[in-house]
């Protein structure tokens, strides 16, 4: 049976947003690719995209905030089909 994802906002994850009244549109766990290439088990990520902005969690804490606003691109992977790179405005 496929996990509900939107069950992975607990109310600590959704304290934790700017504004606490945010709509949730997407929620996946994530396995974050690192700089030098590959994954591990231990770079898995909560990925939480709102009408207003896009957040990463660890270990049910934030540990990226993002505007929408603030997205220059979105690139699909190459070489399979699950695989985005999304790239901010500095």
């Amino acid at each position: 049976m496929k996990e509900n994802t939107l069950d992975l906002v607990t109310v600590a994850i959704s304290k934790q947003f700017h504004d606490q009244e945010e709509i949730v549109m997407v929620c996946e766990r994530i396995k974050k690719i690192k700089a030098a290439g590959g994954t591990d088990n231990k770079s898995q990520r909560l990925y939480i995209m709102t009408f207003e902005r896009i957040y990463t969690f660890k270990d049910s804490q934030k540990s990226r905030e993002y505007k929408i606003g603030d997205v220059r691109a979105i690139i699909s992977s190459s070489t399979n089909e699950s695989d985005l790179y999304i790239f901010f405005e500095r």
